[in-house]
């Protein structure tokens, strides 16, 4: 996969932490954010591809203005008990997926998923 660059925007410190070193390995740069205004700063200073989205911490308003403002990148959101109806609401408003807070394999398929349809289009 492309080395890419993530935002990881979560309500928890210490499972941001947690989830920034477990990502790390798969991804070029791995930034946190505290905030919404954080996490559009840094996506924008980094030119993050993907952003990891806690539920918990923006509302899904404010999820679908940041993936209006931010299109290209690839948005996957993160609850501590997602469900079906979060995961349709997410993907109504331009997420690409949702899961558990600390599900990497989910967070880095999306991205490899993402990666390989932006090369499709690109040929």
């Amino acid at each position: 996969m492309q080395p890419l660059n993530v935002v990881i925007a979560q309500e928890d410190c210490v499972r941001a932490e947690h989830l920034a070193i477990a990502l790390h390995p798969h991804f070029r740069n791995v930034s946190i954010a505290r905030d919404l205004e954080e996490l559009r700063r840094n996506t924008a200073r980094n030119r993050a591809a993907l952003a990891v989205v806690d539920l918990e911490l923006i509302s899904m308003d404010e999820l679908a203005t940041f993936c209006k403002e931010f299109p290209g990148v690839a948005v996957v959101c993160t609850h501590r008990v997602p469900d079906e109806s979060m995961w349709m609401q997410i993907l109504a408003v331009g997420a690409i997926d949702c899961c558990h807070t600390l599900d990497v394999r989910v967070i880095v398929e999306a991205a490899r998923g993402k990666a390989r349809l932006a090369n499709a289009k690109a040929a």
